[in-house]
């Protein structure tokens, strides 16, 4: 359980926040304009609420390995695990500090050309089109991703097992076995 919270709290602050409010704050190379500009196309395009909506299903999907793991844990840890989660992404610093991330991304990626280029595209019947169903896409993806891997999960285990008896590491310890 210890190594899973650490990765259900990187997994849940990586995930963009929604419709948080833009700071200036690291964000100086990103030009004013550039920036309203990028601001607009994330809030047109729900880019991110998607975000959020792909970190919840990540955060889900812990949790279900949690469950999984230990089968025992209670109902008030699991709603600790996800309260803790949301009151650390929901503050609006933490918000803030993601948007500032994530224009610095669209900037590093594309010119303020290119972005208002996506604004016009996104404005027309397909680009809607494409924003109305991106969120079930991504779902329904993420819900494949699932069901094609996880019938594979004990395959992938006894592969791993094999790997590190060939290179004389112990599959319980993965420390390299000691040689006589």
């Amino acid at each position: 359980m210890k190594t899973i919270l650490p990765v259900l709290a990187i997994a849940l602050l990586c995930a963009p926040a929604l419709g948080a409010p833009p700071t200036q704050n690291g964000t100086a190379k990103v030009a004013t304009a550039e920036r309203a500009d990028i601001l607009k196309l994330m809030n047109m395009t729900h880019g991110l609420d998607i975000g959020m909506h792909i970190g919840k299903m990540l955060s889900d999907s812990i949790i279900a390995s949690i469950r999984r793991l230990h089968p025992d844990v209670s109902g008030i840890a699991i709603r600790d695990i996800e309260q803790a989660a949301s009151d650390i992404v929901d503050r609006p610093s933490t918000r803030a500090k993601l948007v500032d991330a994530i224009v610095k991304l669209y900037a590093k990626y594309y010119t303020d050309t290119d972005i208002r280029g996506m604004i016009r595209f996104y404005g027309t019947p397909l680009g809607e089109k494409i924003i109305r169903i991106r969120p079930r896409l991504s779902q329904e993806s993420f819900q494949a991703g699932e069901d094609v891997f996880k019938p594979l999960r004990g395959e992938l285990v006894d592969r791993i097992r094999q790997y590190l008896r060939r290179d004389h590491i112990d599959p319980q310890t993965l420390k390299a076995e000691k040689s006589d």
